[in-house]
Protein backbone atom coordinates (compact mmCIF):
# COMPACT_ATOMS: atom_id res chain seq x y z
CA UNK A 1 0.00 0.00 0.00
CA UNK A 2 1.59 3.47 -0.61
CA UNK A 3 0.14 6.80 0.96
CA UNK A 4 1.32 10.03 1.24
CA UNK A 5 4.11 9.39 -1.68
CA UNK A 6 3.30 12.77 -3.56
CA UNK A 7 5.21 15.34 -0.84
CA UNK A 8 1.34 16.93 -0.57
CA UNK A 9 1.68 18.42 -3.88
CA UNK A 10 -0.79 17.32 -6.83
CA UNK A 11 0.68 17.15 -10.28
CA UNK A 12 0.56 20.84 -12.35
CA UNK A 13 -0.52 21.17 -16.11
CA UNK A 14 3.47 21.44 -17.38
CA UNK A 15 4.66 18.34 -15.34
CA UNK A 16 3.95 15.27 -16.90
CA UNK A 17 5.41 16.86 -20.77
CA UNK A 18 8.17 17.72 -18.45
CA UNK A 19 9.03 14.10 -16.98
CA UNK A 20 8.27 12.35 -20.11
CA UNK A 21 10.23 14.80 -21.98
CA UNK A 22 13.40 14.12 -19.69
CA UNK A 23 12.86 10.12 -19.47
CA UNK A 24 12.81 10.11 -22.76
CA UNK A 25 16.78 11.68 -23.24
CA UNK A 26 17.76 9.84 -20.06
CA UNK A 27 16.70 7.11 -18.30
CA UNK A 28 18.26 7.79 -15.32
CA UNK A 29 17.32 11.46 -14.56
CA UNK A 30 15.55 11.64 -11.77
CA UNK A 31 18.98 10.08 -10.27
CA UNK A 32 20.74 13.07 -11.56
CA UNK A 33 22.03 15.17 -8.60
CA UNK A 34 20.92 18.35 -10.31
CA UNK A 35 17.63 17.03 -11.86
CA UNK A 36 15.12 18.95 -9.70
CA UNK A 37 16.98 22.43 -10.77
CA UNK A 38 16.90 21.04 -14.50
CA UNK A 39 13.34 20.59 -13.99
CA UNK A 40 13.01 24.46 -12.51
CA UNK A 41 11.31 22.61 -9.28
CA UNK A 42 11.82 21.98 -5.68
CA UNK A 43 13.55 18.53 -4.12
CA UNK A 44 10.13 17.52 -2.91
CA UNK A 45 8.15 18.60 -6.16
CA UNK A 46 10.79 16.71 -7.96
CA UNK A 47 9.76 13.73 -5.44
CA UNK A 48 6.31 14.31 -6.36
CA UNK A 49 6.42 14.63 -9.95
CA UNK A 50 8.16 11.54 -10.08
CA UNK A 51 5.36 9.89 -8.16
CA UNK A 52 2.61 11.26 -9.96
CA UNK A 53 4.17 9.62 -13.16
CA UNK A 54 4.51 6.36 -12.17
CA UNK A 55 1.20 6.60 -10.09
CA UNK A 56 -0.38 7.45 -13.50
CA UNK A 57 1.25 4.04 -15.42
CA UNK A 58 3.55 6.59 -18.09
CA UNK A 59 6.40 5.22 -16.87
CA UNK A 60 7.92 2.06 -14.73
CA UNK A 61 10.98 1.67 -12.99
CA UNK A 62 13.37 -1.44 -13.74
CA UNK A 63 16.01 -2.40 -11.74
CA UNK A 64 19.22 -4.30 -13.13
CA UNK A 65 22.48 -2.86 -12.33
CA UNK A 66 21.04 0.32 -12.09
CA UNK A 67 17.18 1.55 -11.50
CA UNK A 68 15.99 3.02 -14.71
CA UNK A 69 12.55 4.87 -15.39
CA UNK A 70 11.01 3.37 -19.08
CA UNK A 71 8.23 4.86 -20.96
CA UNK A 72 5.27 2.20 -20.55
CA UNK A 73 3.27 1.27 -23.36
CA UNK A 74 0.42 4.11 -22.66
CA UNK A 75 3.21 6.42 -21.96
CA UNK A 76 4.83 6.38 -25.33
CA UNK A 77 1.47 6.84 -27.12
CA UNK A 78 1.23 9.82 -24.38
CA UNK A 79 4.09 11.13 -25.54
CA UNK A 80 3.73 10.75 -29.00
CA UNK A 81 0.32 12.17 -29.15
CA UNK A 82 -0.74 14.38 -26.18
CA UNK A 83 2.24 14.93 -24.27
CA UNK A 84 0.34 18.69 -23.19
CA UNK A 85 -2.79 16.75 -21.39
CA UNK A 86 -4.92 18.26 -24.61
CA UNK A 87 -7.52 15.88 -25.00
CA UNK A 88 -9.90 14.75 -22.53
CA UNK A 89 -9.05 11.44 -23.40
CA UNK A 90 -5.82 11.46 -21.70
CA UNK A 91 -7.14 12.87 -18.46
CA UNK A 92 -9.67 10.02 -18.41
CA UNK A 93 -6.84 7.46 -18.97
CA UNK A 94 -4.27 9.29 -16.32
CA UNK A 95 -7.40 9.09 -13.94
CA UNK A 96 -8.25 5.52 -14.46
CA UNK A 97 -4.55 4.45 -14.23
CA UNK A 98 -4.12 6.65 -11.01
CA UNK A 99 -7.40 5.32 -9.24
CA UNK A 100 -6.77 1.69 -10.22
CA UNK A 101 -3.34 1.50 -8.84
CA UNK A 102 -3.94 0.46 -5.33
CA UNK A 103 -0.66 -0.16 -4.42
CA UNK A 104 0.86 3.51 -4.87
CA UNK A 105 -2.15 5.62 -4.58
CA UNK A 106 -3.81 3.80 -2.16
CA UNK A 107 -6.16 6.33 -0.68
CA UNK A 108 -6.95 7.29 -4.66
CA UNK A 109 -8.19 3.61 -5.15
CA UNK A 110 -10.09 3.81 -1.78
CA UNK A 111 -11.96 6.75 -2.55
CA UNK A 112 -13.27 5.94 -6.02
CA UNK A 113 -13.53 2.44 -5.77
CA UNK A 114 -14.31 1.81 -1.81
CA UNK A 115 -15.71 4.91 -0.65
CA UNK A 116 -19.75 5.17 -1.02
CA UNK A 117 -20.33 8.46 -0.11
CA UNK A 118 -21.50 11.10 -2.36
CA UNK A 119 -21.40 14.14 -0.09
CA UNK A 120 -19.15 14.31 2.22
CA UNK A 121 -16.34 17.18 4.26
CA UNK A 122 -12.89 16.52 4.95
CA UNK A 123 -13.27 15.61 8.53
CA UNK A 124 -15.99 12.91 7.20
CA UNK A 125 -13.52 11.79 4.10
CA UNK A 126 -10.83 11.44 6.68
CA UNK A 127 -12.34 9.25 9.54
CA UNK A 128 -13.52 7.44 6.77
CA UNK A 129 -10.39 6.85 5.50
CA UNK A 130 -8.95 5.72 8.73
CA UNK A 131 -11.49 3.49 9.74
CA UNK A 132 -10.88 1.47 6.11
CA UNK A 133 -6.76 1.60 6.74
CA UNK A 134 -7.49 0.45 10.47
CA UNK A 135 -10.03 -2.59 9.57
CA UNK A 136 -7.52 -3.23 6.49
CA UNK A 137 -4.73 -4.00 9.44
CA UNK A 138 -2.40 -0.93 8.01
CA UNK A 139 -2.12 0.94 11.49
CA UNK A 140 1.82 2.10 11.14
CA UNK A 141 0.10 4.92 8.67
CA UNK A 142 -0.45 8.42 10.35
CA UNK A 143 -3.23 10.21 10.83
CA UNK A 144 -1.26 13.24 9.26
CA UNK A 145 -0.51 11.29 6.65
CA UNK A 146 -3.95 10.73 5.85
CA UNK A 147 -4.57 13.86 6.33
CA UNK A 148 -2.51 14.98 3.30
CA UNK A 149 -3.87 12.58 1.36
CA UNK A 150 -7.20 13.76 1.56
CA UNK A 151 -6.49 17.59 1.13
CA UNK A 152 -3.87 16.81 -1.81
CA UNK A 153 -6.76 14.64 -3.91
CA UNK A 154 -9.81 17.12 -3.17
CA UNK A 155 -7.10 19.64 -4.05
CA UNK A 156 -6.20 17.50 -6.82
CA UNK A 157 -9.95 17.13 -8.53
CA UNK A 158 -12.45 19.71 -7.23
CA UNK A 159 -13.29 23.11 -8.88
CA UNK A 160 -11.72 25.92 -7.45
CA UNK A 161 -12.98 29.17 -6.37
CA UNK A 162 -9.79 31.19 -7.97
CA UNK A 163 -11.06 34.22 -6.82
CA UNK A 164 -10.08 33.11 -3.41
CA UNK A 165 -7.01 31.38 -3.90
CA UNK A 166 -3.33 32.37 -3.65
CA UNK A 167 -0.98 32.42 -6.52
CA UNK A 168 0.24 28.94 -6.22
CA UNK A 169 -3.38 27.63 -5.16
CA UNK A 170 -4.40 29.24 -8.47
CA UNK A 171 -2.05 26.68 -10.37
CA UNK A 172 -4.87 23.97 -10.83
CA UNK A 173 -4.24 19.82 -11.46
CA UNK A 174 -5.65 18.73 -15.10
CA UNK A 175 -7.80 16.50 -13.42
CA UNK A 176 -10.01 19.10 -12.62
CA UNK A 177 -11.07 19.31 -15.70
CA UNK A 178 -13.01 16.07 -15.69
CA UNK A 179 -15.21 17.99 -12.88
CA UNK A 180 -15.57 14.62 -10.76
CA UNK A 181 -15.52 16.62 -7.42
CA UNK A 182 -17.35 20.01 -6.62
CA UNK A 183 -17.46 21.74 -3.54
CA UNK A 184 -20.47 23.07 -2.24
CA UNK A 185 -21.89 25.13 0.55
CA UNK A 186 -20.59 24.74 4.00
CA UNK A 187 -17.14 22.92 2.74
CA UNK A 188 -18.70 20.00 1.69
CA UNK A 189 -17.82 18.23 -1.61
CA UNK A 190 -19.81 16.33 -3.94
CA UNK A 191 -19.26 13.40 -5.91
CA UNK A 192 -20.10 14.33 -9.85
CA UNK A 193 -19.80 12.11 -12.70
CA UNK A 194 -17.07 12.38 -15.47
CA UNK A 195 -18.61 15.04 -17.97
CA UNK A 196 -16.25 15.27 -20.88
CA UNK A 197 -16.63 15.16 -24.69
CA UNK A 198 -14.44 12.02 -24.71
CA UNK A 199 -16.40 10.13 -21.86
CA UNK A 200 -17.28 7.21 -24.23
CA UNK A 201 -13.75 6.81 -25.85
CA UNK A 202 -12.55 6.70 -22.00
CA UNK A 203 -15.15 4.11 -20.78
CA UNK A 204 -14.23 1.94 -23.87
CA UNK A 205 -10.28 2.04 -23.21
CA UNK A 206 -11.19 1.80 -19.44
CA UNK A 207 -12.66 -1.81 -20.41
CA UNK A 208 -9.98 -2.74 -22.58
CA UNK A 209 -7.61 -2.50 -19.81
CA UNK A 210 -9.73 -3.82 -17.72
CA UNK A 211 -10.51 -6.90 -19.53
CA UNK A 212 -6.71 -7.09 -20.39
CA UNK A 213 -6.08 -6.90 -16.34
CA UNK A 214 -8.80 -9.83 -15.45
CA UNK A 215 -9.33 -11.36 -18.77
CA UNK A 216 -13.23 -10.91 -18.49
CA UNK A 217 -14.93 -9.58 -21.66
CA UNK A 218 -18.51 -9.85 -20.88
CA UNK A 219 -20.22 -7.85 -17.94
CA UNK A 220 -23.18 -7.32 -16.05
CA UNK A 221 -24.45 -3.79 -15.96
CA UNK A 222 -24.54 -4.37 -11.98
CA UNK A 223 -21.19 -5.41 -12.21
CA UNK A 224 -20.54 -2.25 -14.70
CA UNK A 225 -22.08 -0.08 -11.58
CA UNK A 226 -20.74 -1.11 -8.52
CA UNK A 227 -17.16 -3.15 -8.96
CA UNK A 228 -13.99 -1.46 -7.90
CA UNK A 229 -11.87 -0.57 -11.37
CA UNK A 230 -15.37 -0.33 -13.60
CA UNK A 231 -17.41 2.35 -14.73
CA UNK A 232 -19.82 3.40 -11.71
CA UNK A 233 -17.13 3.16 -9.45
CA UNK A 234 -14.28 5.24 -11.32
CA UNK A 235 -16.14 7.38 -13.02
CA UNK A 236 -18.88 8.16 -10.71
CA UNK A 237 -21.72 6.95 -13.07
CA UNK A 238 -25.37 5.91 -12.31
CA UNK A 239 -26.80 2.66 -13.51
CA UNK A 240 -29.05 4.19 -15.91
CA UNK A 241 -26.09 6.83 -17.34
CA UNK A 242 -23.98 3.47 -18.17
CA UNK A 243 -27.22 2.09 -19.66
CA UNK A 244 -27.51 5.29 -21.62
CA UNK A 245 -23.91 5.62 -23.02
CA UNK A 246 -23.57 1.52 -23.36
CA UNK A 247 -26.89 1.35 -25.77
CA UNK A 248 -25.05 4.97 -27.40
CA UNK A 249 -21.70 3.15 -27.65
CA UNK A 250 -22.86 -0.34 -29.32
CA UNK A 251 -23.08 1.91 -32.80
CA UNK A 252 -19.30 2.54 -33.00
CA UNK A 253 -17.32 0.29 -30.76
CA UNK A 254 -17.07 -3.41 -30.85
CA UNK A 255 -19.95 -3.78 -27.72
CA UNK A 256 -22.87 -5.82 -27.98
CA UNK A 257 -25.72 -4.74 -25.29
CA UNK A 258 -27.91 -7.71 -24.07
CA UNK A 259 -31.19 -6.80 -22.59
CA UNK A 260 -33.07 -9.56 -20.72
CA UNK A 261 -35.66 -9.53 -18.33
CA UNK A 262 -32.90 -10.93 -15.14
CA UNK A 263 -29.65 -9.62 -16.47
CA UNK A 264 -28.60 -7.17 -18.72
CA UNK A 265 -25.15 -7.79 -19.96
CA UNK A 266 -22.63 -6.02 -22.00
CA UNK A 267 -20.27 -7.96 -24.08
CA UNK A 268 -16.67 -7.11 -26.20
CA UNK A 269 -17.50 -8.51 -29.56
CA UNK A 270 -13.78 -7.85 -31.07
CA UNK A 271 -10.37 -8.60 -29.30
CA UNK A 272 -8.20 -5.62 -29.44
CA UNK A 273 -5.59 -3.90 -26.72
CA UNK A 274 -6.04 -1.10 -25.07
CA UNK A 275 -2.92 0.43 -26.77
CA UNK A 276 -4.16 -0.14 -30.33
CA UNK A 277 -7.51 1.32 -29.44
CA UNK A 278 -5.80 4.16 -27.84
CA UNK A 279 -3.44 5.17 -30.65
CA UNK A 280 -6.07 4.68 -33.67
CA UNK A 281 -8.48 7.36 -31.66
CA UNK A 282 -5.38 9.60 -31.21
CA UNK A 283 -4.74 9.36 -34.62
CA UNK A 284 -8.31 10.11 -35.53
CA UNK A 285 -8.05 13.24 -33.55
CA UNK A 286 -5.42 14.37 -35.67
CA UNK A 287 -7.69 13.80 -38.62
CA UNK A 288 -10.55 15.83 -37.25
CA UNK A 289 -8.31 18.24 -36.55
CA UNK A 290 -6.55 18.50 -39.71
CA UNK A 291 -10.01 18.49 -41.59
CA UNK A 292 -10.71 21.67 -40.00
CA UNK A 293 -7.76 23.27 -40.24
Amino acid sequence: MGFGQHQSFYFRPSWINKGLTHVNQNSRFFYEKNHFEVLGLGKNMAKSLRHWLIATNVIEEQKGKQTVHAFTDFGNVVFRYDRHLQHGLTLGMLHYNLVTNKDIATTWYWFFNEYRESVFDRERLTRSLEKWVEVNGLKSVSENTLKRDIDCLLNMYSLKDYKQLTPEDVISCPLENLEMVSKSVNNYYTKSFADVEEIRDILFMSLLIYSEKHGQTEFAVEELAEAPELWGKVFNLSRSAIVEYVTQMTEDYPLRFIRTNKLDTVLLTKEVSSISALEERYKQYSKEVSSYA
